[in-house]
Parts: structure tokens; sequence; C-alpha cells
């Protein structure tokens, strides 16, 4: 994934330039393709969902490239079509959904027969395809250019989520929209409220009691009132950034752990401070500064502290609390034995 390959650089891989390197599940940004070339032989951008057996195009990445990285062409045995919501075939450089037929494609979801994604393929007789989602166009060249999801899934720390489920669970208490921030390691979650209808605390207590922490937005913009398209929907395209609008009063850290951890954290992202409240990635945190913020832990607590743990507790109070956990749980096992 580029997030492995940017945390290798960041902890000072020098490469080899024997090495084929080959990245997927993420997009490619051009400025990390450079780097990588820089510290290689080849590279090559794949693409594929699990559905369609992981891998179903490839790209051989070269030096000065203009524009996206393609995610290629056709693995030998796949194929690929760029259709509209009728699944007839777009012209090159017409965006539409992409559909991946060929040996790779599954059989289906096993025990969830009303989840698929699965159709005939329309031009070849007897073929299956699978219905990505995903929204590409044909350059001149033959590659197919990625332009992200044809609904409203993204992808947060390696989870795919559907706004339209996080937003249905907000909508039982307020009006609101959630969208995504932040790219590749530091993309998160944000929500956005009207003042009148509800308290952005509250509706973030209310979300964690009903979703699972990767779904919970990090940060919440309180708006006079939410952007609309002539149709009365949600214009997500005019939602601003979190630092454009009014936020929710910040919490400061309160128990010794959390000010301990806030410390360790603002020194390792170079912050001047970090409250209760702030999520590690959402702040810049990347793969290397959690293991730095792991190692810095270990010397100040004399304890093993599992880096996932900071993935699975974004959140200072949160990963605070954790921490409390684990230094009790070493605590006990020290007085039983």
């Amino acid at each position: 994934m580029p997030t492995a390959y940017r945390m290798l650089i960041e902890a000072g891989w020098t490469g080899d330039a024997e090495l084929r390197a080959v990245t997927g599940g993420e997009a490619l940004d051009p400025g990390l393709a450079a780097e990588i070339l820089a510290r290689a032989g080849e590279l090559w951008n794949a693409y594929g969902p699990t559905e369609a057996t992981v891998t179903s195009t490839m790209h051989r990445v070269s030096a000065g490239e203009p524009g996206p990285v393609p995610i290629g062409s056709p693995m030998p045995g796949e194929r690929a079509y760029v259709v509209d919501s009728r699944l007839r075939l777009l012209p090159p450089g017409a965006v539409g959904e992409l559909l991946l037929g060929g040996a790779g494609v599954a059989r289906g979801y096993r025990n969830r027969p009303g989840l698929s994604g699965f159709v005939e393929d329309p031009f070849v007789p007897g073929g299956r395809c699978y219905r990505t989602g995903d929204l590409a166009h044909w350059r001149p060249d033959g590659t197919l250019e990625f332009h992200g999801r044809r609904d409203h899934q993204v992808k947060v720390r390696g989870y795919r989520i559907e706004l339209g489920e996080v937003e249905a669970v907000l909508h039982e208490v307020a009006q609101g929209a959630v969208t995504v921030s932040g790219t590749g390691a530091q993309a998160h979650l944000v929500g956005y409220v009207t003042p009148e209808t509800a308290d952005p605390a509250a509706m973030e207590r209310h979300l964690r009691a009903r979703l699972p922490d990767h779904m919970v937005p990090r940060r919440w913009v309180a708006l006079a009132a939410l952007p609309t398209l002539s149709s009365g929907k949600v214009d997500r395209d005019a939602l601003p950034e979190p630092g454009d609008g009014p936020q929710a009063e910040r919490v400061p850290p309160a128990s010794d752990a959390e000010i301990m951890v806030a410390s360790i954290w603002a020194a390792v992202l170079g912050r001047p401070a970090v409250w209760a409240d702030d999520d590690f990635f959402a702040l810049g945190g990347s793969s290397f500064a959690a293991t730095r913020v792991a190692g810095r832990l270990r010397e100040v607590l004399q304890l093993a502290v599992p880096v996932r743990l900071l993935f699975d507790r974004p959140v200072l109070a949160d990963f605070a609390a954790a921490l409390e956990e684990l230094l009790l749980a070493d605590l006990t096992d020290g007085v039983e034995a």
C-alpha cells in the first residue's frame, strides 16, 4: 500500500536499484510515486477489489508521467469495461463505472445472497462481471485512470465506510451530513450539524453508542445551515473544510495519562498542543509516527505498547484510557506473579 511505502521513506529507507516495487489498495500520489522510483528499479501500480481476486489491472509507472498515476490495463485473463448506468460501453475519455470480468471474478458472497454486485457479462456470453462502484475512464494510451467512488463509499485507515450508514444514525437525532477530509493515512471523517438541532459533543456520543469507532467522525463543524442543491439534497462539494467553519468546543487533556500522551503526541507530530478529542491520524500522524509514539511510551512506562493500539483507538482520550487498562493489567500480572 502507498501508506507502507511512505512509512518506509519517512524511516530513511534508501531502496535498491534491483527492487521491483508494487503498490495498491489506495490511490498512488504522483509525488510518492516519484519518491519510490528514486529508490527502486521499477514501480507498478495495481488495482482490484477482493471480489475480483485483488489485482485486476496493473500499470508500470514511468518517471515524469503527467497527471494522476493510472491504474493500468487488465491483467492476463481479466477484462475491464467503463460503462454507464445501463451497463453500456462508454467511449475513451468518458468517466463511468468500472466493470470487471474474467477468470478472477468471484462466485459471490458466502451466506450473504442478498449482498451482490455480480452481473452477467454484457459483452461475453456466459461470462460474469463485478460492478466495482468505482469511477474511471480510458486514456488514449489504453490505460485506466481512477476517479473515486460512484456512491459515497470512502476508505479511512483501511476501512470501507458508507457515508449513508453514518448519516442514517446521525439523522435519528439531528440534521447533518458526514464527509471525509484528507487522503491516505490522514483521511478522517468530518461531521456537520446545525447548532439549533444538535450539539456536536452530543452527536459524537450518540454515534459512538451505535457505530464502531472507525465510523465516528473525528471532527465536527457547526454550520448556520447545511448547503443544499436545488433538489434540496446536501451539496457535499460546498461543505467547508474543518478549519473553515466554527468548531465544536475543544476538550483539554484532563487525566495524568491524557496529559502524558498529549505531550508525546505533540513532540512526535511537531504540534504546539493536542486536545483530548484529537485524532492522531487527522493531526497528520502516520504509521511511522505511531511507531515512534509506541517507542516513547515504552521508554517512559517500561511497558510494551502495541502500535496497533493507536490504530484501534486514534482519539487521544480513548487511547489514554486503553493505555491505563494496559498499565493496570501489567500491575495485576506483576502482583500475581
